[in-house]
């Protein structure tokens, strides 16, 4: 059972959600330091960088370097420092940066309770930005997990997937029947893969016609990739026939607009109960003023507000929109 996040935690907590959440910026105030005594130390140690999981999937090298210099800064002024942060600090300069690495993503108020992505720190790589997870699909997955019965039983197709954030978590913690996760960048459909893999280690696989299919053991889920570009739909399986479609973060590029709206009108052809959920950052105002023209010319489109969170954290100041599209 997910449980959502605590406003009110505590130093330790919330150091080890800072940790997992990826961000070295720590500003912990007096009081929080004080908290963070030689046995709280200790804990945060075995729940982050000696934690299982944290070994057999390893977080970039550079971050935990940056993050226990600044926690050690902060400790110094007035606790004893453990033995073993120094430890760890040496060691991570011992080591080389790697490209790739794996991010524990948290969801809800319970450690145990993640998802483990490998991904990189690059924006682009190898000529896609779909190697690395972006702010709307935590929150896109923030809200399909406050809202889960709309994916009771049912076939979800999601496009633009990169690495495999969002299908691998609306995988693990909503009731679904399949959930196949599209993308056209051949680098990035093997890392999906072994996202996949990684957080559903004793799935059955199977190859149909168009996708790699998964069968998650714990759930009996059905998740799986696919190569889908949109500018060549032309050769879609007539097999595919998804009830939702969702999408984070894939309106970036007006040339790609009008391809889009040709593949939510594929599939309005041949499901006109088909739901379309979006969601995305405003980077260029000009480019989702047109994206919002061409939908709403089409479509039925409503505006979700979604404004907190709950199970997962992500930034609420940026400028986002959340899109429910039905024909």
């Amino acid at each position: 059972m997910l449980v959502p996040l605590n406003n009110k935690q505590s130093a330790l907590n919330g150091l080890i959600r800072q940790f997992y959440k990826g961000s070295h910026n720590i500003k912990l105030e007096v009081k929080d330091v004080n908290e963070l005594t030689w046995s709280h130390q200790e804990e945060f140690i075995k729940e982050t960088v000696n934690n299982y999981l944290t070994k057999k999937y390893p977080i970039s090298n550079e971050f935990i370097k940056a993050f226990i210099k600044k926690l050690i800064g902060y400790l110094e002024l007035v606790q004893d420092v453990h033995d073993d942060l120094y430890k760890y600090l040496c060691m991570t300069m011992k080591n080389t940066t790697i490209e790739s690495y794996y991010h524990h993503y948290l969801i809800g108020n319970n450690v145990m309770n993640r998802i483990i992505i490998r991904e990189t720190n690059n924006l682009v790589l190898n000529g896609t930005t779909g190697m690395r997870t972006w702010e709307a699909a935590l929150m896109l997955v923030d809200w399909a997990l406050c809202n889960k019965e709309v994916f009771r039983n049912k076939y979800v197709l999601e496009l633009g997937s990169g690495v495999g954030f969002t299908g691998v978590a609306i995988a693990k913690f909503c009731p679904l029947d399949t959930i196949l996760m599209s993308d056209f960048h051949y680098d990035v459909l093997n890392m999906a893969e072994q996202n996949i893999n990684v957080n559903f280690p004793c799935s059955q696989s199977q190859t149909t016609t168009y996708a790699k299919m998964f069968t998650t053991a714990e759930t009996k889920v059905n998740i799986g990739v696919m190569n889908l570009d949109w500018t060549d739909i032309s050769d879609l399986s007539e097999e595919l026939c998804p009830d939702i479609i969702i999408g984070a973060d894939i309106v970036y590029d007006p040339t790609i607009l009008k391809p889009l709206c040709e593949v939510f009108e594929w599939f309005f052809k041949k499901n006109k109960n088909i739901v379309i959920i979006i969601a995305g950052i405003i980077r260029n105002e000009d480019t989702f003023e047109q994206f919002s023209r061409m939908i709403e010319t089409n479509f039925q489109v409503e505006y979700i507000q979604y404004d907190k969170n709950v199970f997962i954290e992500w930034n609420q100041d940026i400028k986002k929109y959340l899109l429910k599209i039905k024909l």
